[in-house]
């Protein structure tokens, strides 16, 4: 079996547009949240969402071509190759993939009903429309852009969309399948991508926007939305060698499971069983984990289940434990993908994020370490745990390069 390694990042978030700028925005403790007065204007229940950096470089794509979570996709890639010096022909050829999480795309569907409400006539559409509003057109884009001919997929998981994506891509490098795929995940941040979550009430009812993503802490009501684009480039250690490129670090497991019950209830058996499974498919034990990120997301319910299966695998005293959504907000579709960019921040800078918000864990959770500043030790191998609705999980082990 290839061992699999990353070899590039890129990242568009609201902690920064580069690894370095995410990077000291985690040790900050740092994130923007606002108050959208869109969403106001539209009724929301909360109007709260994170809010990206001013987009000052868009390397002269045409938004309008294309669905925002496609748009997320194609510019982080231009930054991909930026960041890394790399040339746009870099990952040509049939050895290399394309597998990439994305749940939705709420703004073509948006003008197709609008468009053909007003005017009678689908003629009144644009001519790409139909390839706008295909979750599909993150990976389509991608592909194009990339110019690659292996596999080309959009994998739809929820909240774990990001994670899964990153796995399967693991899985065919691991396999000789692929030798490089690039992956990662986009989340859209228009209003009406969040509308029907605002309608189950799962957003923070706080009114200060920085203190409303509160992962784990007993005060929180709910979630903050995020978004924006992650995308890893991952190879085999034989090609990233061959090749010269930097290793950021090194997957050593990929493990799913479903719950088989609720579809927005978690059981907790379901994420056990995933933690379990990663640990079992690694060559790490248990006692070496040095870190965990945490999918917790703020909700009442999720944190608190999450809690009960770290307490159960690590006990009261096990690895520190944060949620780096208590900076993001939840970046849904792409957040399996952006925390695996945020713990490699960790890995080579040396630190473990805080919980900003959390001051005390409630009496019904079992006691876990979250931590609410910045440590600085650096993580040697990393959990990243990613949980979705329908009672999807997906668990990534990353491990620093040796």
């Amino acid at each position: 079996m290839n061992r699999v390694v990353i070899t590039g990042v890129g990242i568009t978030s609201n902690l920064g547009h580069s690894f370095a700028e995410v990077s000291q925005s985690l040790q900050q403790g740092k994130g923007c949240m606002h108050i959208d007065e869109e969403r106001v204007k539209n009724g929301f229940r909360s109007s709260l969402t994170s809010k990206l950096p001013p987009i000052l470089h868009t390397y002269g794509l045409d938004r309008t071509k294309m669905s925002e979570a496609a748009f997320y996709a194609a510019l982080t890639w231009k930054k991909v190759l930026e960041e890394n010096g790399w040339s746009e022909d870099e990952f040509a050829g049939e050895d290399v993939g394309v597998v990439v999480g994305n749940d939705s795309a709420s703004d073509p569907i948006e003008e197709i009903f609008h468009k053909t409400h007003k005017y009678k006539d689908t003629k009144k559409l644009c001519d790409n429309i139909a390839y706008k509003a295909m979750n599909s057109a993150c990976s389509n884009v991608l592909t194009e852009m990339i110019g690659c001919g292996g596999m080309s997929l959009t994998a739809s998981a929820a909240c774990a969309s990001g994670a899964h994506a990153i796995g399967y891509a693991y899985n065919l490098i691991q396999t000789g399948m692929q030798q490089a795929v690039i992956s990662g995940g986009f989340q859209e941040m228009n209003w009406l991508s969040m509308s029907s979550f605002d309608a189950l009430g799962a957003f923070s009812d706080y009114t200060d926007p920085q203190q409303a993503s509160r992962p784990f802490d007993k005060g929180r009501t709910g979630l903050v939305p995020g978004g924006g684009g992650a995308i890893v480039v991952l190879e085999s250690l034989e090609r990233a060698k061959a090749n010269n490129h930097k290793i950021y670090g090194e997957i050593v497991a990929f493990s799913f499971s479903s719950d088989g019950s609720h579809l927005t209830v978690p059981s907790g058996e379901g994420a056990q069983r995933c933690i379990l499974d990663a640990i079992e498919m690694s060559d790490v034990e248990i006692a070496d984990i040095d870190y965990i990120n945490a999918h917790a997301t703020s909700t009442p319910v999720g944190d608190r289940v999450e809690a009960s299966v770290i307490h159960n695998i690590f006990g009261e005293n096990g690895p520190l434990v944060s949620s780096t959504k208590s900076m993001t907000g939840h970046e849904c579709w792409m957040s399996g993908a952006s925390e695996i960019i945020y713990s490699l921040a960790m890995m080579h800078d040396g630190f473990i994020a805080p919980s900003v918000n959390f001051h005390e864990q409630e009496d019904e959770a079992p006691k876990i370490n979250v931590t609410n500043k910045t440590v600085y030790e650096a993580p040697r191998v990393i959990l990243s745990n990613s949980f979705g609705f329908g009672g999807t999980n997906a668990c990534i082990i990353l491990k620093w390069f040796e």
